[in-house]
Formats: structure tokens, sequence, C-alpha cells
């Protein structure tokens, strides 16, 4: 077969496919009114819980970076740590304040400087008390 009568033949396919696709209903678990659909995806929108987890993982391995002296990687986990909370506060608002409370109780929400020097000051200050 010629190049043009092969090319004919796949845009000519991508064609149907399109336009099964956009005939094709939406799918059974996401109807009803806006509102419906907003409660049926808060429904299945990952929870608390695995935030949580993802959040013990991040100042875990920031606690062991910084106790090894990792400046580096425990700045790039604190990071990680308050953009995990962010999800946390976004996707549970009822929770939000708590997180917060949290995460300053821990020292983690008290430094501005996520720099490896940052951390360093944090984890020498305020975690092991020194002054």
């Amino acid at each position: 077969m010629g190049r043009k009568v092969l090319t004919a033949i796949m845009a000519a396919g991508l064609m149907l496919a399109g336009a099964l696709f956009a005939l094709a209903e939406p799918p059974q678990w996401l109807k009803g009114t806006p509102e419906e659909k907003f409660a049926t995806l808060e429904k299945i929108q990952e929870a608390l819980g695995s935030v949580m987890i993802e959040y013990n993982y991040r100042a875990t391995t920031m606690f062991f970076a910084a106790k090894g002296g990792n400046w580096d990687l425990a700045s790039y986990e604190l990071k990680e740590a308050r953009e995990i909370q962010e999800v946390g506060e976004t996707t549970r608002p009822q929770f939000a304040e708590a997180l917060k409370a949290r995460y300053q109780e821990i020292g983690v929400g008290i430094v501005q400087d996520t720099s490896p020097s940052g951390v360093k000051t944090l984890w020498t200050t305020v975690l092991l008390g020194e002054r």
C-alpha cells in the first residue's frame, strides 16, 4: 500500500474513534447535578489517612537525614512535608486547623528557611534544644 493510502486509512480510523468517544455516555458513577457529582468525587478522593502516611514518611526521613548530618536531604524532605501538609489542608478542610497546630507543635511550621542551613538551625535549636 502506498504511503498516502495508509495515512488516509489511519486518519479515518482516528476520526471514527474520536466520534465514538464523543458519543459515549459519561461513566455511570458520575451522574447528577454538579453538587451530586462533587459529592461523589469527594467520597473517592484521597483520604486524610494516606496524606498522613506520606507526611510521616517525609518527617521520619527528614529526622534521620538531619541526625546523620545530611542537610540537603533533610531540606528536601521538609519541603515535601510542607507540600503534603497543604494537600491535607486542601482536601480535608475540616482538619486544616488541627493539621496546622500539629505542624507548629513539632517545630516544622516555625522554620521559614527551608535551605539546608535553615533545616540545620531547626534541628539544632528547636528539635535538640541547643541554643
